[in-house]
């Protein structure tokens, strides 16, 4: 189990990179298609899908990370042994910094990303 988000997001960077000099295009490197389109939530959330999704917002390196990093959680499930209703179980976690870093935007990016996840998989 990945206790550290910080560790799964170094998991999904070719190496010899950085995560904020050259992070890998998205659906790199494990992606699944449905009808063409990318429905992994494993993949890099790069700067192109965020003006795309939000035209008039732009994140910094470390705020992209930290949607990457909610990305990441959203999609992770941890098994559980002796519960009644399920062997999983979703993963939380608490996006935490000094004030003023851009939690709020961080979240309302993240939440901008789930939604045009969902369209693009409607289509």
């Amino acid at each position: 189990m990945i206790l550290d988000g910080a560790l799964a997001i170094h998991d999904f960077l070719p190496p010899s990179s950085s995560v904020s000099k050259n992070p890998p295009s998205e659906g790199t490197p494990t992606e699944s298609t449905k009808n063409g389109s990318r429905t992994s939530s494993s993949s890099w959330i790069s700067q192109d899908v965020m003006k795309r999704i939000l035209p008039n917002v732009k994140l910094g390196d470390y705020q992209l990370i930290g949607v990457n990093w909610l990305a990441l959680l959203h999609g992770m499930k941890c098994q559980v042994e002796g519960s009644k209703k399920s062997n999983s179980m979703n993963v939380n976690g608490v996006l935490a910094d000094e004030m003023g870093l851009g939690k709020t935007v961080q979240t309302i990016a993240f939440l901008a990303w789930l939604k045009h996840r969902h369209d693009d998989d409607k289509n």
